[in-house]
Formats: structure tokens, sequence, C-alpha cells
């Protein structure tokens, strides 16, 4: 496996899971009628977005550029 395989996989990686995070909400399995669990639910995904946003802007910059 090559480098920019493994810069793709990982991009792709963290997008799949942000978004399954994201799914799981939308179908309900997490209850968020609690203002705790939703204060819970928003840190989940304000602490993913901050993990992937290095991994994007540094990944998907670069491919446009290519």
């Amino acid at each position: 496996m090559t480098e920019e395989q493994t810069r793709t996989l990982i991009a792709l990686l963290a997008l799949a899971g942000f978004y399954g995070l994201m799914l799981i909400v939308l179908l309900g399995f997490v209850n968020v009628g609690s203002p705790e669990m939703s204060k819970l639910v928003g840190l989940f995904f304000g602490y993913a977005m901050a993990l992937m946003n290095p991994i994007i802007v540094r990944y998907f910059k670069n491919r446009r550029e290519e």
C-alpha cells in the first residue's frame, strides 16, 4: 500500500465515521431528548469535526490542486 493510498483510506475512514455517528443520532439510536444527552452528542460531533478538519483540509485541498 502506497503512502497516497494510505492517506486516501484515512481520509475516507474519518469521513465515514463522522457520517456514521450522524446517522446513528438521526435514526434515533441515541435519545437526545434530555439536555445532558444533547450536550454530550454535541460534544462528540464537535470533537469528531475538530479531529477530521486537518485531515480533510490537507488531503482534499491537495487533491484538487493536482
